[in-house]
């Protein structure tokens, strides 16, 4: 098993040549960066444990006049403290206006470079430079300044400042608002683990001191702890590596890169030795890129071992960005034969960040396990990098599905029995077999339910509770997810109603199950959200009458544009066509749309706006957006009914088939000349030819030859784009408010399988 050991750098205390490296000069790097996590406590003073660190980065730009890059400065800074007795997090992150403007405009090469969806790098450039940052993140006018006299970082109120034998820091501590100042004193020497990793096993010049002595000011009072200090500084290597086949576009002879994150933990056992491991990622393929293990001693000799493994116990989903990261871990090393498992101080310990990640977690815990025989224990430091990270919109959706499919389970079960009947009415009922339940009622409805889906309607319900500053819970989320099962009662009555055939790419319900078990079983999806707001835990009574109110409006509207829709194709024909349309079919339509499909999109805006209780000038721009939404969303459903992609989980040209003068074939008769408009009038009106499958394809040729087809997908989305301008003017930036613009903008994909 390979074992290199470092050589020590010298006494404890800051070597002067590694203050010089710190700080080099003409010669420096992309990236840089100064970290320092640890803890403090005093007599009457809680413990608190903290992270600070400071980026310097070198940003390439455009090339000068001579034609090499142009490098400008850029900093960011990153603080969060966790106060240990009540869990309570704060976090500040800052980004300086040279890295925000650098970002935005790299940004517009992620697709190319990274293979990442154009939908998602735009959507998220424009939303913060329309409307700026999110907290915790914020863009002062100040940057960070790194001096040689002594040799320091600082940012304002932040600083780090190397002396021979100490570092000082100060920095403000968000949790109680309270200055914190102190000495950092080594305990082992600083090393070099360039010196003992083999050629390229790191990716950039790293030196750590794994244990220091911390004494200090805050708030006044006195305070001691420890606290492990980090350099890192090097190119692209650490975040980048490169693919021979990515499925991004190579341009100019340029290759193109995978992204990379990082599971890194640095642990402080009580019998004074100290542990660094890491895990490095390929965020696009999910493989592991490298590992390894640093073991120091309690005089500071580091041994290096290039094999760990690292297992993930138990994931925590951001409530701010829904995240999911592996906060609880076990780590095997072989090579000392030790298993080690981290457990978080909290799990709330996520910190916001500019850019397609989105946040990162750092936090502490406490680590129990062996080596060898021997039981150690001791303090950890967890970071987790990469989590966050969208290549495209099924990778923010996926983060969605575990938890929407959990809370279908616990709403409605597979297997219908005496526990769930006593749950909805109170008492035991006197049934010896439940079996017809299930077989008529739960096998039809979760036939259904796990054919998939996008699940967009409870997605879109949460993201805009989000923006508006809806608290999520287990129960909120339920509010949210029962608009799934209303939304599968509509597919099985409109699948009946329509005589279709496929749904999601399988058989409607009511031909595989029959007419009769497919009416009761939507019927029992249409009542039985009713109980589930009755019992809600987390509504008021006047919020539960609200919440009832809402959900019989919006299936009155819901039944009122089914209604519409049956009139318009029962009643087809030449005639009542070309009379409907000098009546301004197509407006009509659209009402239909804002009743049927709308109707759920606006109430679920609505349902936001209830827990929250905000303004009404809030609540009509949500309102409004969200039946925006709604039309915008069944246009572009017309337009995929044409589609020939095998995504498409129904009958290509089925709404033509079945004589429904949809807003998508309007339009195509308004833009064909008038014999083909005629032709594809006749083919619509007609049952026999629209029947025939050569003559329905021929329509489908027409409405495709039309330009409709272009014409209605780019009509939908500046509708979308227009109200959420309105929309965003009422709602501040947040991690909600940014996906849900991502998913938005992404609507045309969105459509497919719901």
């Amino acid at each position: 098993m390979e074992r290199i050991v470092a050589e020590k750098t010298g006494p404890p205390g800051l070597a002067a040549d590694m203050a010089r490296r710190m700080f080099s000069g003409d010669a420096d790097p992309f990236v840089r960066w100064w970290y320092i996590q640890g803890y403090f406590e005093g007599e009457d003073f809680g413990r608190r444990d903290f992270t600070i660190c400071f980026f310097s980065l070198r940003l390439a730009d455009d090339a000068g006049p001579s034609g090499e890059a142009i490098r400008s400065p850029g900093a960011m800074y990153l603080c969060s403290v966790v106060d240990a007795a009540t869990g309570v997090h704060h976090r500040e992150v800052r980004v300086d206006a040279s890295l925000h403007n650098w970002y935005l405009r790299q940004l517009d090469t992620f697709p190319d470079r990274l293979g990442v969806s154009r939908y998602v790098s735009d959507t998220i450039r424009r939303e913060i430079e329309e409307h700026g940052l999110y907290p915790p993140i914020n863009c002062p006018p100040t940057t960070m300044e790194t001096e040689k006299t002594p040799f320091s970082v600082t940012w304002d109120d932040a600083r780090i400042t190397f002396l021979d034998e100490e570092i000082i820091i100060t920095f403000h501590d968000p949790t109680h608002g309270e200055m914190m100042s102190c000495a950092l004193i080594p305990q082992v020497p600083f090393t070099d683990l360039s010196s003992i990793a083999p050629s390229g096993a790191i990716g950039m010049e790293y030196v750590t001191c794994p244990r220091l002595k911390l004494n200090g000011v805050a708030g006044g009072a006195p305070v001691s702890g420890e606290a492990w200090c980090d350099y890192q500084s090097g190119g692209t290597e650490w975040f980048l590596t490169e693919q021979e086949e990515t499925g991004c576009i190579e341009t100019d002879g340029r290759p193109c890169y995978h992204p990379l994150g990082w599971d890194w933990c640095g642990i402080q056992l009580d019998d004074g030795r100290c542990l660094m491991l890491m895990h490095r990622r390929n965020l696009r393929s999910k493989e592991t890129v490298s590992t390894f293990c640093i073991l120091f001693s309690e005089d500071g000799t580091a041994e290096w071992h290039p094999r760990i493994t690292a297992r993930p116990i138990r994931t925590w989903e951001s409530p701010r960005t829904h995240i999911h990261y592996p906060v609880k871990w076990e780590f095997a090393i072989p090579a000392i034969d030790a298993i080690l498992h981290f457990s978080p101080a909290t799990d709330q310990q996520e910190i916001e960040i500019i850019g397609m990640d989105g946040g990162l977690w750092e936090g502490s815990g406490s680590v129990t396990g062996k080596i060898g025989e021997e039981g150690v224990s001791g303090r950890g430091q967890l970071e987790l990098c990469g989590y966050g990270f969208i290549a495209d919109v099924a990778d923010f959706v996926g983060r969605f599905e575990g938890k929407i499919n959990e809370r279908l389970e616990q709403l409605f079960p597979r297997e219908i029995d005496e526990a769930w009947c006593a749950s909805l009415f109170g008492e035991t009922q006197p049934i010896l077999d439940y079996t017809p339940f299930t077989e008529t009622i739960s096998r039809p409805v979760w036939d259904l339910l796990s054919r998939g889906g996008k699940h967009w309607r409870p997605i879109f319900g949460i993201l805009i509770a989000d923006a508006v500053g809806v608290r999520s819970t287990e129960e909120t989320e339920k509010l949210f997810v029962m608009t799934e099962l209303l939304h599968s009662a509509a597919l099985i009555i409109d699948d009946i109603e329509d005589e279709s055939l496929l749904r999601r790419g399988d058989t409607t319900i009511h031909q595989r199950y029959g007419t009769d078990i497919a009416i009761n079983a939507a019927s029992t999806l249409y009542f039985f959200p009713q109980s589930i707001v009755s019992s809600c835990p987390d509504l008021t009574p006047d919020q539960k009458h609200d919440v009832l109110r809402l959900m019989t409006n919006t299936s009155l509207r819901a039944h009122l544009g089914q209604g519409q829709d049956i009139y318009w194709s029962r009643n087809l024909s030449p005639a009542a066509l070309t009379t409907w349309r000098e009546g301004h079919l197509d407006e009509q339509i659209l009402q239909m749309y804002a009743y049927k499909t709308a109707s759920a999109t606006e109430g679920v805006a609505e349902l936001a706006c209830i827990l929250q209780d905000v303004t009404p000038e809030t609540r009509a721009a949500c309102l409004r957006f969200g039946r925006t939404m709604g039309i915008g969303f069944q246009i572009i459903d017309d337009v995929l009914n044409f589609s020939g992609d095998e995504k498409w989980g129904k009958v290509a040209g089925e709404d033509l088939r079945n004589g429904k003068p949809t807003y998508v074939i309007l339009r195509a008769l308004d833009l064909l000349d008038r014999d083909r408009s005629d032709r594809l009038t006749a083919i619509l009106c007609t049952p026999e030819l629209r029947m025939q499958d050569v003559v329905l394809q021929e329509g489908i040729d027409l409405v495709r030859a039309s330009g409709a087809l272009e014409d209605c997908s780019g009509e939908a989305i500046r509708h979308i784009e227009a109200e959420w301008a309105a929309f965003s003017r009422r709602i501040p930036p947040s991690p909600g408010k940014l996906m849900l613009r991502v998913i938005c903008a992404n609507l045309v994909n969105m459509a497919y399988e719901v």
